[in-house]
């Protein structure tokens, strides 16, 4: 039950001349750069674990349940800097959404595996998130959509397999080709 006390309105909050948010120094280092032989420049990079989270994305999450918004927050905090794939067990997932919130007196209590397994299928079916062959609790994530880290590291080692890849795989398997997955 929603109850109107519990926030305060958009009225009653403060208004800024400039924005109120900061972030630490420390996460803020000055690296060289080269730019040529024996010279350098100088420019401020941003060391704070972060997930970027790309244009193509925008309209999926408007359509994501609650329940696939959830697990895709998991997904963040499990992805690991620089790479495309998340390990997902579902007692680490309750555990994770389970733990007392900010501003909450008592914790949420999710246990419904029905949901989490509808959950995952909304973000299968936006193409989000897919099944890693072998492993049932790995998924890869559509770095065209979210990334931690550079895409630009990950590409060089993504560019040489064929966008038909999968497709490839499944006509191997249906041929009876063994070991495919």
């Amino acid at each position: 039950m929603y109850i109107c006390s519990m926030s305060k309105g958009i009225n009653n909050h403060a208004t800024y001349s400039v924005n109120p948010f900061r972030i630490e120094q420390k996460h803020i280092v000055r690296v060289p750069v080269p730019i040529g032989d024996n010279v350098s420049t100088v420019r401020e990079s941003d060391f704070q674990e972060h997930i970027r989270i790309f244009p193509e994305m925008f309209d999926d999450l408007e359509q994501l349940s609650s329940m696939a918004i959830k697990i895709l927050v998991y997904f963040f905090s499990e992805l690991k800097k620089d790479k495309d794939e998340v390990y997902f067990d579902l007692d680490c997932f309750f555990r994770f959404t389970n733990r007392p919130k900010l501003g909450e007196d008592t914790p949420t209590d999710i246990k419904n595996k029905a949901g989490v397994y509808r959950g995952l299928g909304d973000l299968l079916d936006r193409n989000l998130i897919a099944r890693k062959a072998g492993d049932a609790k790995m998924f890869y994530i559509n770095p065209s959509k979210f990334f931690a880290g550079s895409r630009a590291k990950w590409f060089p080692i993504m560019k040489d397999i064929p966008h038909n890849f999968r497709t490839i795989l499944i006509d191997k398997r249906l041929n009876g080709e063994k070991g495919v997955w």
